[in-house]
């Protein structure tokens, strides 16, 4: 199969493959790093979805909306602690921020 309308992969920047398995779905799958778009029936929309990327303004808007869900999750006040799921959902939305002091 050609991978030459497949984008590099949106993770590590290396390049991907178009795979099929036996019921004769298609998947799109990045050589290095084994990241993995969905499957589909038809090879264009398994290789449509890979090549989908978010847009500026997308990224700006879903950051936004981490920063308010971890102000309505996280006032001031104790500390985080990791083993409850608010907890650990803070952890997540830290992480997808950037943030790594939970002082």
């Amino acid at each position: 199969m050609s991978n030459s309308e497949l984008l590099a992969c949106p993770f590590c920047g290396c390049e991907a493959s178009m795979h099929e398995d036996d019921e004769g779905r298609y998947w799109a799958q990045c050589d290095m790093c084994q990241a993995r778009g969905d499957s589909a029936q038809f090879v264009d929309n398994a290789e449509q979805w890979w090549n989908m990327r978010a847009t500026r303004t997308q990224l700006d808007e879903l950051r936004a909306a981490l920063v308010e869900a971890r102000k309505w999750l996280c006032p001031p006040g104790p500390p985080i602690n990791p083993s409850h799921p608010i907890g650990q959902t803070i952890l997540m939305i830290d992480k997808a921020l950037g943030v790594t002091s939970h002082e």
